[in-house]
């Protein structure tokens, strides 16, 4: 430690009523012991030895500045990271059928522990495979798919008060190279499902959960880290490896039917449903009819396609929404909406004005929103 320089002790006829001249003339003395315990024994020790022994050690003069924050030893994180993959979750091949069957936070918990993790979700790697590949890589017969969850877990810096993270969740999806145009897209479409449930459990096991297992604790250890970790990753990969599961075993029958509709011509389908000829009868109908007559009319066209796409079973719907000629209604009948609200759209200076009415207006929104059914998307 640096010298400290010290002003002499008073004379007694200078002191107040309340001094004490022997204290002060002894504060020199007990501060030569307080630095010579510094260099013996290091600052840690002293420190402790001064706030059990009493005022007379403690007493500073006032030139002395405040005594020095107690650092925290860091952790060696060397190793505490993890890096690991699920067994990953595919599509079993329904494209073959051909009939239908019936139908990133920062913590600070109460523990006194702070976590801060970093979570990374990158999109998925797609590899392009025969099929015959995919299935004999994962042992799964039929397989034209299979998407697989990677987790990286870092550790920057720990010490007893504090951990830093990095988790970071990769995705490798395979699919089949025979797949194309629609059917391609159902393939896909499936299997960004399972990088949905992967993200989300990742949110719930490698950062919520690891976060509020190691704030639980009094004080961090390598050996607490490492349990932590250990737990946040193996029930990451079970409930994931669940989720997913059940995931498929309800999405398979939709894929049957998406890939129904993706190679069948429009024009079969309406052949063999009365509902689906309906709907495509309607929006073609709307489409048409919209640009000419009255707002009235305009509004009875749009109502009559809504009911009409609105009494598809949910298999009907399944079909029509990886329909070719299906989607293309389904696109221009949308742009046809916007072309006509925009038709009734003035824009003088800086005032805007429609004369659309609210009934026609309503209508049309209303067959907006259920053109919006047409297009799936995965769970999130």
């Amino acid at each position: 430690m640096p010298e400290q320089k010290h002003a002499p002790a008073r004379k007694k006829n200078q002191e107040g009523p309340n001094t004490q001249p022997a204290v002060a003339e002894d504060r020199p003395a007990a501060e030569n012991v307080v630095l010579k315990l510094q260099q013996q024994v290091g600052n840690r020790a002293v420190q402790r030895l001064v706030q059990a022994s009493g005022p007379h050690l403690q007493r500073q003069t006032p030139e002395a500045g405040p005594a020095p924050v107690e650092e925290e030893e860091p952790i060696d994180t060397a190793g505490l990271g993890v890096s690991g993959k699920t067994p990953g979750h595919g599509d079993l091949g329904n494209e073959n059928l051909t009939e239908p069957p019936e139908v990133q936070r920062q913590g600070g918990g109460t523990g006194g522990v702070t976590a801060n993790v970093t979570y990374t979700k990158n999109d998925p790697t797609i590899v392009r495979k025969p099929a015959a590949d995919i299935a004999s890589g994962h042992g799964q017969a039929d397989a034209a798919g299979w998407t697989t969850p990677k987790y990286t877990i870092g550790v920057p810096f720990a010490n007893p008060s504090r951990i830093d993270l990095t988790v970071t969740l990769d995705f490798e999806m395979e699919l089949a190279s025979e797949y194309t145009g629609a059917t391609l897209s159902v393939l896909q479409d499936h299997e960004s499902g399972h990088v949905n449930i992967g993200r989300e459990k990742g949110q719930t096991h490698l950062v919520d959960d690891l976060e509020s297992s190691l704030e639980s604790n009094g004080a961090l250890s390598r050996p607490i880290i490492q349990t932590s970790i250990a737990t946040a990753t193996n029930t990451f990969v079970a409930e994931e490896g669940t989720a997913s599961q059940d995931y498929d075993s309800v999405d398979y029958q939709r894929m049957h039917q998406a890939y129904l509709g993706a190679r069948t011509p429009l024009a079969d389908l309406e052949s063999a449903s009365a509902t689906i000829r309906d709907a495509a009868a309607k929006l073609r109908s709307f489409i048409g009819g919209v640009s000419v007559g009255t707002q009235g009319q305009a509004a009875i066209f749009a109502n009559d396609a809504t009911d009409a796409c609105q009494a598809l079973s949910e298999n009907e719907l399944s079909v029509l929404q990886y329909n070719p000629e299906f989607k293309a209604l389904v696109a221009t009948a949308r742009s046809k909406i916007d072309e006509y609200i925009e038709s009734f759209h003035y824009d003088l200076w800086i005032i805007e004005f429609s004369l659309l009415t609210d009934t026609t207006r309503t209508a049309l929104e209303t067959l907006a929103m259920a053109l919006e059914g047409f297009t799936w998307t995965a769970p999130v």
